[in-house]
């Protein structure tokens, strides 16, 4: 949706596209999800986002696939999104031929429309690598992980890239939308998607700590700058200002005395230093990420 509409995602550029997505599993629930998601973000009227979410053989398909979208989605398409690999996929997974066959019907689509093909596949039991034969693995330009960690947040990691350093996380949590009611009274709901960190994933922080980096976390998505190009960080790399954070620590940090909070604020910085889950450079400070080059 944030390539659809353009919209910056957790301090990354975008370029905005045509997205078409194949909701092959679920796809009942997508409506309600879609409007959770309209409400949260307020869109505007017109987002060049198109689902199909009828069954589909895409190896015996993808021809009458590639016509109905030249038919009916107008301009250029950026994403085609196939949710999930098993129910787009008459044959056996585990077969090289069935899987070889699939693979090529993929890049057929992919090569129809210059567009970036994006597979939703599920892990097998051990939940260590994708099910099925491992020739997808080795057909695809990038591998992302998603899981849950024992905080229930879904972190999603770059396995791997073949043109890029692989590594990077990005953690979501899921926040309740409130939909209404429906015909008998009973109360409508669906989730969307919103950062949750990652940095500080698997570490033990006070809650002063804990108040301190996430008040610099919402900062940096509410209120972040571009960093100087001296900081040599990614190119529109969000940062904060270290006086906003402070004076809004100040401000809403519990407690009267400020001399209270000072210290407060002091002693959390140090320690986040410390555990390298934060940088501070000139006036600026931000969560020490991947995107972080400086080492």
């Amino acid at each position: 949706m944030h390539i659809a509409t353009g919209k910056t995602y957790r301090g990354r550029n975008v370029r905005q596209g045509t997205v078409c997505y194949l909701a092959l599993e679920g796809g009942s629930g997508f409506a309600s999800r879609i409007e959770a998601w309209r409400r949260h973000h307020n869109p505007p009227k017109d987002v060049p986002f198109y689902l199909l979410d009828v069954p589909i053989d895409l190896v015996a398909d993808h021809a009458a696939l590639i016509a109905a979208i030249r038919e009916q989605v107008p301009g250029d398409i950026a994403v085609i999104v196939i949710d999930t690999l098993n129910r787009a996929m008459f044959g056996n997974e585990n077969d090289s031929k069935d899987m070889g066959q699939f693979i090529r019907a993929a890049d057929a689509v992919r090569a129809a429309f210059n567009c970036l093909m994006i597979i939703v596949h599920h892990c097998g039991v051990a939940g260590s690598r994708p099910r099925g034969h491992t020739s997808l693995a080795g057909a695809d330009d990038a591998q992302i992980m998603v899981e849950r960690d024992k905080d229930k947040n879904v972190i999603a990691k770059v396995e791997f890239m073949k043109d890029a350093e692989g590594g990077a996380v990005i953690a979501s949590k899921l926040q309740k939308i409130d939909l209404g009611t429906d015909a008998e009274g009973e109360p409508l709901s669906s989730c969307v998607a919103v950062p949750a960190d990652s940095t500080a994933a698997g570490v033990k922080l006070t809650k002063t700590q804990r108040f301190a980096f996430d008040l610099l976390q919402k900062l940096i998505t509410t209120e972040g700058v571009t960093a100087p190009a001296d900081a040599h960080l990614l190119a529109d790399f969000k940062v904060c200002r270290a006086e906003t954070w402070r004076e809004r620590f100040y401000q809403e940090y519990p407690g009267d005395k400020l001399n209270t909070k000072q210290k407060a604020l002091l002693r959390a910085t140090l320690d986040l230093e410390e555990q390298k889950l934060i940088v501070l450079w000139r006036e600026f400070v931000w969560i020490k990420a991947q995107e972080d080059k400086t080492d």
